[in-house]
């Protein structure tokens, strides 16, 4: 088993959340406290998600939860640009950083599917209780 230390999308998402809560603190006061705390809120829920994947012995539900969490938190850094709270140079760095984080994510997941065979996706009540 792989040390968490060494999970590459764990160390991505923490740096991302770390950026990220760097310039929501500079979000004008209209949007600091709406838009800024859920984009914090989605990049430290992804970063706890994968970190629960690399100790559970059942990683594929919290790594379907961080999929959902990366894509929510795409539309919210596209929103902020829209809002002119990032400059454009910010929402490519974000972008990309979040596309390969995604692609690093699918790839765990696809990697233990191929040792343990796909799983069974969750029940539709469990996944909306968690949203």
């Amino acid at each position: 088993m792989k040390k968490i230390s060494d999970l590459s999308a764990v160390t991505r998402s923490y740096d991302l959340s770390l950026w990220l809560l760097q310039r929501t603190g500079g979000f004008s006061r209209a949007h600091r406290h709406t838009l800024g705390t859920r984009i914090e809120e989605a990049s430290l829920e992804v970063l706890e998600l994968l970190i629960e994947a690399g100790y559970s012995r059942e990683k594929i539900p919290p790594l379907e939860r961080a999929n959902r969490r990366i894509e929510r938190l795409r539309y919210l850094i596209r929103l902020a640009h829209d809002l002119k709270l990032l400059a454009p140079n910010q929402y490519v760095f974000a972008s990309e950083a979040l596309f390969v984080l995604g692609s690093e994510v699918g790839s765990w997941r696809k990697s233990i599917e191929r040792r343990t065979g796909p799983s069974s996706p969750e029940p539709l009540e469990k996944t909306l209780e968690e949203e």
